[in-house]
């Protein structure tokens, strides 16, 4: 019984010896992964990490300039809402159009309802946007500055480049050359 007890004792301190070194196999093992790890991966780890947060960052700053963007965007939308309002104003001071025909209109029906009479109404077509009318009245000299403040009031945008009088036998006889602008597309 002692041979037998002695043989299971070598069997179980063979054993251990083998665990024993693979134990210590294991341990060189893991030791010689911990520092391939540290001289390869760590460094690639570090790389990463360090690649990671400067992408974060730039991120972070694209989120902040759309967000800019977005707000100057809807600045400009919400002003541009508020412009549609006066859109259609603006199209009828300055008309997309000439139109030359209804203002010469105007102009006429201005001058009658001041005593002027119409003499001579002649249109110049320019490459601007903007026609010039040359127009020569008659008509009373109490009337001639309301008359002339009438023709400055009318809902179009215009200038009066000259305007020429002379006053003959309490009779005024006036030329106007007048700008008439419009929008060309």
């Amino acid at each position: 019984m002692n041979e037998k007890v002695t043989k299971q004792l070598g069997v179980y301190k063979r054993s251990l010896q083998n665990r024993k070194f693979q134990s210590n196999a294991y341990s060189i093992l893991l030791v010689f992964t911990i520092l391939f790890f540290d001289i390869f991966g760590l460094q690639s780890m570090i790389d990463i990490t360090v690649r990671r947060f400067s992408t974060l960052k730039e991120l972070n700053q694209l989120v902040v300039d759309l967000s800019y963007k977005e707000d100057s965007t809807s600045l400009l939308k919400r002003k541009l809402e508020d412009s549609q309002f006066y859109l259609s104003r603006l199209e009828e001071v300055v008309p997309l159009e000439a139109n030359v025909e209804k203002y010469m209109v105007n102009l006429v029906q201005v001058a009658a309802k001041h005593g002027y009479r119409q003499n001579k109404l002649v249109k110049r077509d320019t490459k601007d946007n903007y026609v010039e009318m040359r127009a020569s009245f008659q008509g009373s000299p109490n009337q001639m500055e309301p008359f002339i403040r009438s023709i400055e009031a009318q809902d179009r945008l215009l200038v009066i480049k000259s305007f020429y009088y002379s006053v003959v036998e309490d009779t005024v006889n006036l030329e106007v050359v007048i700008r008439i602008f419009y929008l060309d597309r």
